[in-house]
């Protein structure tokens, strides 16, 4: 008998900082050969600059690659976040540069994930997320759709899926795109381009992160 066939495990450290996002990759942890470790970042008074303490003192061992998924509507609307956000995404490229086989994704939901959220719906049309959550999700206010502890599930059944929020955000110019390159479970990362004038405008390269995750 010939030894029984190992599936490796792609394993990834996500930091993320709101109840929807954290519920949502808890959500993926489910999925085979796949390893995800969450990492919440409290952003209450520190903003971007909080990820920017939290991925300092992370470890690199144990892992392919390290995704930082942000919202972008700080930087629109706080002074200063702007430039917190910037010296994130130049502290990832450093980090890609010195060790590229042990890639820094900085993943920009402009405004926010609740966005990402309304797009895995085909029948969303664009309008306002809030009454989209509220009139056609169903749920009675924002706060109990980012407790839901089910809502990978939610957003993945019937009209919805990942695969349709990701055709809707690649019609739309990016803020932030990471240039990788794949060699079997090695990834590595040979560029960043970035697009500052976007900021404010709806835009997100999430979909890096379901390609690397999801496809071999």
């Amino acid at each position: 008998m010939g030894r029984p066939i190992r599936h490796l495990k792609k394993t990834f450290v996500i930091f993320c900082e709101g109840d929807t996002e954290y519920n949502y990759f808890t959500g993926m942890k489910n999925l085979p050969n796949l390893e995800i470790t969450l990492k919440p970042v409290n952003m209450h008074g520190g903003g971007y600059k909080s990820f920017l303490q939290a991925i300092k003192k992370e470890s690199s061992l144990n892992r392919i690659a390290t995704f930082i998924i942000v919202d972008g509507d700080r930087a629109n609307n706080i002074k200063g976040e702007l430039k917190a956000l910037q010296e994130l995404q130049e502290y990832c490229v450093r980090q890609n540069d010195k060790d590229c086989k042990k890639p820094y994704f900085l993943i920009v939901d402009s405004p926010n994930f609740e966005y990402i959220a309304c797009l895995h719906d085909s029948n969303y049309s664009g309008g306002d997320t809030i009454q989209h959550i509220k009139n056609v999700f169903k749920f009675e206010n924002i706060d109990s759709f980012k407790g839901n502890p089910n809502i990978y599930s939610f957003l993945n059944t019937n009209s919805k899926n990942h695969k349709h929020m990701i055709g809707q955000i690649n019609k739309r110019p990016k803020l932030i795109s990471n240039r990788y390159i794949r060699d079997g479970m090695l990834i590595s990362i040979s560029g960043t381009d970035k697009n500052w004038d976007l900021i404010g405008q709806r835009s997100s390269n999430i979909e890096e992160f379901f390609d690397i995750a999801l496809n071999n």
